[in-house]
């Protein structure tokens, strides 16, 4: 038996309560802040570990990598596309309008959500 992480960041369970003091949401909720902020180029582990008050490596205790943060971030923005049950219209034009407002609004409140690499694995909210 392997004692390597197993597969992405959506099929492993968060970190157990004992020492975890971060979620998942609130490293999403952090590097999404700091983009907001500065840009895409400025979100790193570093700078969200620092945004979170933590050390470097206690964020790599949540996520593996850069790109398993990048996971979290695109999918966090992904929920804020979704819209909540019984919202949707049951007109199919509004609904698709309603969808279209809602896609807008994150390249509208996130311009760098377009530097997004490309192939990130879908999570909960893709």
């Amino acid at each position: 038996m392997s004692s390597d992480v197993p597969g992405s960041i959506w099929t492993r369970p968060e970190p157990g309560s004992r020492g975890a003091s971060h979620t998942r949401e609130e490293i999403a909720a952090a590097a999404i802040a700091l983009a907001d902020a500065e840009g895409f180029d400025a979100v790193s582990m570093r700078r969200v570990a620092a945004e979170l008050g933590a050390g470097t490596m206690t964020l790599y205790h949540y996520v593996k990598n850069k790109d398993e943060l990048f996971e979290l971030v695109s999918d966090a923005i992904m929920g804020e596309v979704l819209i909540p049950d019984g919202e949707l219209s049951e007109d199919w034009r509004e609904a698709t309008a309603q969808l279209a407002r809602s896609t807008f609004s994150i390249f509208r409140n996130h311009p760098w959500t377009v530097d997004l690499p490309p192939g990130t694995e879908e999570g909960p909210n893709g």
